[in-house]
């Protein structure tokens, strides 16, 4: 399962790699995408979905072996929202399966620049001026409270390097969590 798949860079990946992927995302134009692509290319184990994640997930309990998320947790600002989502994460995954999850870090040089003019600085939540998304900037003890009661921490990385964003360098912090359903 590819959440918040957005062009489906990580799902034809996987699914050249031998998976059967389901990938899922609200915008509408970015599936037919996917799907116009992978008919051109004639792959059979790719199913797309659009579908807002903050409501139950059309999808079946205890479905994936796998689940994948880069940087799409991150844009679940309501408690209702993000409660959706794990309480749907734990119910599509089978015990024991695997759950990847990437984003920024709270000390991430291009993200922490907006925390100082953020409305909510508590909660670490900022929008991009780029593009007026919203997001909330974690460490590493908030998602692993925020998933303890479903998943267990397995491995974690802390990768920090310089990148571009919106054509300017910067220092970048990305926090890497795979978790194992409880």
């Amino acid at each position: 399962l590819d959440i918040g798949c957005g062009t489906g860079r990580n799902s034809r990946y996987l699914v050249k790699a031998g998976f059967e992927v389901t990938c899922i995302d609200y915008l509408k134009e970015v599936i037919e995408k996917i799907l116009e692509e992978n008919k051109l290319e004639g792959q059979k184990k790719l199913t797309a979905v659009v579908h807002d994640i903050a409501l139950p997930w059309p999808l079946m309990d205890n479905q994936f072996d796998i689940a994948i998320d880069t940087f799409c947790y991150k844009h679940q600002i309501p408690e209702n929202s993000k409660n959706m989502y794990r309480s749907e994460l734990a119910r599509v995954l089978r015990k024991g399966a695997k759950f990847l999850i990437t984003m920024a870090g709270v000390d991430d040089g291009y993200y922490s620049e907006f925390l100082s003019t953020s409305p909510e600085k508590e909660r670490n939540v900022i929008i991009d001026p780029e593009n007026n998304i919203a997001s909330i900037l974690y460490t590493k003890q908030d998602i692993i409270q925020e998933f303890e009661e479903n998943f267990q921490l397995v491995l974690y990385e802390h990768k920090q390097k310089n990148s571009k964003m919106h054509n300017k360098n910067y220092y970048r912090s990305t926090h890497i969590f795979i978790f194992k359903r409880r």
